[in-house]
């Protein structure tokens, strides 16, 4: 085991559109670019952990910048692989994503969430409702988990399970309200919600 890593890591989660105009790709890749070099300069001697669900769009942009910039990715899956890969609707993003997938885990860094209350292998195939909580599992997870949330977004709140702007506010405020009482974490009442800030990168729909 290296030096490397008995340290504890800052670790950063993403949250973003799927659908990103090709033209502000650069654009949004050096933003994201600065906010990795921007915590290294103040912390030098921590490592770097970027949690993403390698997603289309937003999850593997910040996913390959950070590759880049040798920070080490996790993934962490809400839906089985293999269906997950049904979400993919061409070659080029099925191969994108194994690329991606394939390097974390090189590192042991790729794990699947347990899937929720009620829900099957078997329903995910053809339940709509069922797939939409587990991926907002995903989202839900990567807010609580990391120290700072990384959200591709266009800053227009939508009320829809799992979509960037509940993710947002889930770290912001410490609750999805629609996600199911299971996922989430007890608290007393006077308990303080586990809330952290959110670095917004703005795009365009």
């Amino acid at each position: 085991m290296t030096t490397q890593q008995h340290k504890i890591p800052i670790t950063l989660g993403v949250t973003g559109h799927q659908d990103l105009r090709e033209a502000e790709q650069e654009r949004l890749c050096q933003s994201v670019r600065q906010i990795f070099q921007f915590l290294r300069q103040h912390n030098p001697h921590t490592p770097l952990h970027l949690f993403s669900a390698l997603a289309e769009g937003a999850d593997r942009l910040v996913a390959k910048v950070a590759l880049e910039q040798q920070i080490e990715l996790i993934v962490p899956l809400a839906i089985p692989l293999d269906l997950y890969l049904q979400d993919f609707q061409t070659p080029e993003s099925k191969a994108e994503f194994m690329t991606l997938f394939n390097q974390a885990k090189e590192n042991q860094q790729v794990f699947e969430l347990s899937l929720l209350e009620g829900i099957t292998k078997e329903s995910l195939q053809t339940d709509v409702e069922a797939r939409r909580q587990q991926e907002a599992l995903a989202g839900a997870y990567i807010a609580r988990h990391s120290h700072i949330l990384i959200a591709l977004w266009d800053g227009m709140p939508v009320n829809k399970t799992g979509e960037t702007a509940q993710v947002v506010d889930f770290k912001l405020t410490g609750d999805m309200k629609d996600l199911p009482k299971r996922y989430k974490p007890q608290h007393g009442p006077l308990d303080v919600p586990d809330t952290g800030p959110v670095c917004h990168v703005l795009t365009s729909r």
